[in-house]
């Protein structure tokens, strides 16, 4: 993600500055790179950078908290952020909050609870993961609460984790770009996720591998975008598209990214334009008339260790 975005940045007319860790090879389409390395804190370099620039563009993670903490840290430096201000990133870095947040709007959601409050089932299979996880991280999925709870409590995953019923349908996000309440289709993607001995694994995904589903997708990121008018820059949206037993199709929401997610480094090539200028224009641009794209599929694949 951090390559694709400094090559969508390098044709710009901006000065871009970011961080590496050490022991990976540094990127060369950005005015300056300083090296993180084994021994230092991470935090005070991340806080020496954010000072000394006029905006900020945030690849993190929601784990531990991550992402809300360096855009707290942006803002008190009264930096620009490129992307969602914190009040969103704090509502929607946790799976429970996403739930609330979306449930309370209306929006069709996956139902999510901690273990004291899962109405116990065995009719249904049951997701665990973790509440601030990103991915499949530590996703696993069972067909007896008895085993589920075991496995909680030996891993002692019983306060971090959420449980969700697992839905059979097709896995999709929406990228887009959202601000002020409005919400920008960039594309519609096939998630690729495997399933060996209940464990999912993210495998990668087919950008526009589901434009077909352009419009429905659409109107339910502007729902979303007027859920929280916060949320702004680029937004992944993770959904289920699942057949009911009338026959109609209906789009459960898994959870919300508010940060770059793995389909940005197809983007370019997907929608024939520089995302990452559009996403930029639409921030900062009053009345920003969003142009119109392209709708190529594009295969990204991730390769696990």
């Amino acid at each position: 993600m951090l390559a694709a975005l400094l090559h969508d940045l390098s044709s710009l007319s901006y000065q871009v500055m970011t961080t590496v860790d050490a022991r990976l090879t540094p990127p060369k389409a950005c005015y300056a790179c300083h090296l993180i390395d084994v021994d230092c804190n991470p935090w005070d370099v991340w806080e020496s950078q954010i000072r000394c620039v006029d905006a900020v563009w945030l690849i993190a993670p929601e784990t531990d908290h991550i992402l809300a903490k360096l855009t707290a840290l942006a803002m008190q430096y009264d930096k620009k952020i490129l992307g969602s201000g914190l009040s969103a990133v704090e509502a929607f870095s946790t799976k429970s909050g996403s739930y609330a947040v979306l449930k309370a709007a209306g929006i069709h959601v996956i139902d999510t609870f901690f273990l004291p409050d899962w109405p116990v089932s065995d009719g249904v299979k049951m997701l665990a993961k973790p509440d601030d996880g990103a991915g499949c991280e530590a996703t696993v999925c069972f067909d007896r609460y008895a085993a589920l709870v075991d496995w909680l409590q030996r891993h002692s995953y019983v306060e971090t984790h959420v449980i969700q019923a697992y839905i059979a349908g097709t896995a999709a996000s929406i990228s887009c770009v959202m601000n002020r309440g409005k919400a920008y289709v960039l594309s519609c993607n096939q998630q690729l996720i495997a399933k060996v001995d209940q464990v999912l694994t993210y495998q990668g995904c087919i950008v526009n591998g589901l434009k077909h589903y352009w419009e429905p997708f659409s109107r339910l990121a502007n729902q979303i975008a007027q859920s929280h008018l916060d949320l702004a820059g680029y937004v992944g949206i993770d959904v289920i598209v699942c057949q009911q037993e009338d026959g109609v199709e209906k789009i459960i929401v898994v959870e919300i990214n508010p940060r770059l997610t793995t389909s940005y480094m197809a983007l370019q090539t997907a929608i024939a334009d520089n995302p990452a200028a559009l996403i930029l224009n639409c921030l900062t641009q009053q009345d920003f008339d969003w142009p119109p794209i392209e709708r190529n599929e594009v295969l990204v694949k991730v390769a696990h260790a």
